[in-house]
């Protein structure tokens, strides 16, 4: 039974890979791509309804969770079901339900509570590997296809995969605070470098910036020496595509691109700040959204903005958001100061979650991650992970 979940999980991390980095331009317009995209969306909800009866077998193991874990979840869930109820009685039903989907996947705790540590590390990695493996096709493979196409070369191609990159940078960088120095990790380094770079987006360098900050003070000087050079190979590999446009790699933080961008999100915070002052308690509920705003009432996610996470603050009101962050804040705080690690791998692995998660948490400020699927999965997963190495009632 194990080896058959685990490779339903294998088979919903490559669909999500898929699904997360199938809206680059290069093909957009052929019409295969148009095709298999909403058989991709089928397959992920198939897989993960599968996973999620499968994982009602093992929802006992969710009352063997320690005290500060439960509460965690608990303290996650309140807020959650507040703006759900609030949001079925105030605003559209359906709605509501569409904008609760993704915590769903909250589910998903037991069945990998239920996997042992060896089989969460080997889907950790399986998702890494994945991840690179797709920025590099990305990266090279799709770049000679656009030129070929429209005859010059396109520096969007990661648009929806970019808060992926986060994983594998934290990751490596805590690999190298560990003393695990290869050549192969030296060419990771340099291809998330360089997707961070292609994706040209001001919010991942901010979160990439954060997730960085909070390992590189744990690296000794020569690795750190050994890590500048290879940013700046990454750097100086992107400036020789890019028509030598210094600019175009490190993002655009003035001009009518920047004023743009800037205005679009400073209409967003007045209007969520007003809602703020409007609904300051009790919020506005799931599946609320300002009518009239751009063109969104018309759109599919009519209930979500790019500054995500302040947008589900305004959903749930003041009270459970300060609930809501201290769970954040107070799981962290458990996974980083137990001393209950098993191995030097799972400590690595377990850092890497916690320093991704803070990163997405980050780039949520700016964009929209906190509301995703994929975003919830990697908790479940995160979470499952660092309950299962500190909590002592599942060590066999």
């Amino acid at each position: 039974m194990k080896a058959f979940e685990i490779f339903l999980f294998k088979v919903l991390i490559l669909l999500l890979v898929l699904d997360f980095s199938g809206d680059f331009i290069i093909l957009y317009s052929i019409y295969i791509i148009q095709e298999i995209n909403p058989i991709i969306r089928v397959s992920i909800s198939v897989v993960l309804f599968s996973l999620t009866l499968l994982s009602l077998l093992y929802l006992k193991l969710v009352f063997r969770l320690s005290f500060h874990f439960k509460l965690v979840l608990l303290l996650i869930l309140i807020p959650v079901a507040y703006g759900f109820l609030g949001g079925v009685v105030k605003n559209s039903p359906s709605l509501a339900l569409r904008e609760l989907l993704p915590f769903f996947t909250l589910l998903l705790i037991p069945i990998f509570l239920n996997l042992s540590n060896i089989d969460l590390c080997k889907i950790f990695h399986f998702l890494l590997k994945a991840v690179l493996f797709t920025v590099l096709i990305k990266l090279f493979c799709t770049q000679v296809v656009h030129y070929i196409y429209y005859g010059y070369f396109s520096w969007r191609l990661l648009l929806r995969i970019t808060p992926l990159l986060l994983l594998p940078l934290s990751y490596i960088i805590y690999s190298y605070s560990n003393k695990r120095d290869n050549g192969l990790l030296s060419f990771y380094f340099i291809i998330v470098i360089a997707g961070i770079l292609v994706a040209n987006a001001r919010a991942l360098y901010i979160a990439a910036l954060s997730v960085a900050s909070l390992s590189l003070s744990q690296l000794r000087f020569m690795i750190l020496f050994k890590l500048s050079f290879l940013f700046l190979l990454a750097v100086f590999i992107v400036y020789i595509y890019s028509d030598n446009d210094i600019l175009s790699i490190f993002g655009y933080w003035s001009g009518d691109n920047f004023e743009s961008s800037y205005g679009y999100r400073e209409t967003q915070f007045a209007m969520l700040m007003e809602r703020f002052l409007s609904y300051p308690i009790f919020g506005v509920g799931f599946g609320f959204f300002t009518p009239g705003y751009e063109s969104y009432e018309d759109i599919n996610l009519s209930y979500l903005l790019e500054l995500d996470l302040l947008n589900f603050f305004t959903k749930i009101g003041i009270p459970f958001s300060i609930i809501y962050i201290f769970a954040f804040a107070f799981y962290f705080l458990v996974s980083i100061s137990s001393k209950m690690y098993i191995d030097e791998s799972n400590i690595l692995i377990s850092k890497s979650f916690n320093a991704f998660l803070i990163g997405c948490l980050i780039y949520s400020l700016f964009q929209t991650m906190h509301s995703s699927i994929l975003f919830w999965i990697l908790f479940s997963f995160s979470f499952s992970f660092n309950a299962k190495i500190i909590n002592l009632k599942f060590q066999s």
